[in-house]
């Protein structure tokens, strides 16, 4: 390869007479006195080829962290620090976590902070970059620090799912206490394909097997971490608790139970009701201007009537709205669709029932029912 490099390089100006060593020999000298290019010692195959764009696979430059309210605290009264200021609430977390750490520059970098509204206490933190799970997890108490009241517990923003296990069979302590989580989580570690899995909050017992005392078969809640939308294959293996195969599922997403005793909607209660004091609207018909009381003598289809009571067909003006089936029920029914996954608040009375609703204002607007603006 040298000598064909050589003799191309000098082309006419060397003789063919000359041996093989001695072409080597002027060559290097050459090149010493750096008079011809050096032989190319990597192959050129890949020069032709297209380089890999960097911004084909663009890295994650922020990601979002949750600070929400711990189940069941809903209730508990919580004021807003720094008067609800975003950017002072976003410094006093950054000068938690430099005080943890005792670092200028701690590994998790807080760029931006939100409340989810005006009214809500939970908060939305921007970090920088896509840390690990593990990594935030293990600052969370110097992030939750300002919060004031442990009330709040940390989740990312995605990534994240909770599940439930069901059919757990219940061995009590002596003194009648459930397991404790630790125990729940120790004991599902003996499952291999959860050995693997970040707990973001520790298993919770279900409300209805801690308010029942003789139940033997129970269930709990986990929040784990859910990376590339792994965890549907591991639910798919089979899992084992104190000798017993469980159910495990996804879970429903939950929201406190919400509608306005005043203008009925379920995004509100009557507290946060923007309508003015003397605002009426019914909860059969859904029209404003007058109550379930008045209904019969101001129903919209009174001319329909077959006699001096209300015989229209029941129907939920909030399901109609929303763009589903309303007939069968009110929109003061526990049994309305769009009720499915609220959870009733402990301070907030249970709302009533069509059942008590049809045979006291429905039917008849002369007796004042028991109770309607629950």
């Amino acid at each position: 390869m040298i000598v064909q490099h050589a003799r191309d390089t000098f082309n006419a100006r060397l003789s063919i007479t000359k041996t093989k060593a001695e072409l080597i020999t002027l060559y290097l000298n050459l090149v010493a006195a750096r008079r011809i290019p050096t032989i190319p010692t990597t192959t050129t195959l890949a020069t032709n080829q297209p380089q890999a764009n960097p911004r084909s696979c663009p890295r994650k430059i922020t990601s979002d962290w949750n600070i929400c309210r711990l189940p069941g605290t809903e209730t508990i009264e919580f004021t807003k620090p720094f008067g609800g200021n975003a950017y002072s609430m976003v410094k006093a977390i950054e000068s938690s976590l430099r005080q943890a750490l005792g670092e200028a520059n701690p590994p998790i970098t807080v760029l931006a902070g939100r409340w989810w509204s005006p009214l809500s206490s939970n908060f939305t933190l921007t970090l920088a970059g896509n840390p690990e799970v593990t990594l935030v997890w293990k600052y969370r108490e110097a992030i939750l620090r300002p919060f004031g009241e442990n009330i709040f517990t940390l989740v990312p923003n995605e990534g994240q799912t909770r599940i439930a296990f069901q059919n757990v069979p219940i061995y009590r302590h002596a003194n009648g206490d459930l397991p404790t989580s630790a125990e729940l989580k120790t004991e599902l570690g003996k499952n291999l394909q959860y050995r693997t899995c970040s707990v973001i909050e520790a298993p919770i017992w279900t409300k209805a097997t801690i308010a029942d005392p003789t139940k033997t078969i129970g269930a709990f809640t986990i929040l784990l971490s859910n990376p590339g939308r792994k965890l549907a294959g591991i639910m798919r293996k089979p899992a084992y608790m104190f000798g017993q195969r469980l159910t495990v599922h996804f879970t429903s997403r939950f929201i406190p139970f919400r509608q306005c005793t005043r203008c009925h909607d379920l995004s509100h209660s009557i507290e946060d009701c923007k309508r003015t004091p003397g605002y009426s609207r019914c909860h059969i018909c859904g029209r404003p201007g007058h109550t379930a009381w008045e209904h019969a003598q101001k129903c919209p289809d009174a001319k329909k009537h077959t006699g001096l009571l209300c015989d229209c067909p029941i129907q939920c003006f909030n399901c109609v709205y929303a763009g589903k089936p309303g007939t069968g029920h009110l929109a003061i029914d526990e049994t309305c669709p769009l009720k499915k996954n609220m959870r009733p608040a402990a301070n907030l009375p249970q709302p009533a029932t069509s059942q008590a609703t049809v045979s006291s204002q429905h039917t008849n607007p002369t007796e004042a029912p028991a109770r309607v603006d629950a």
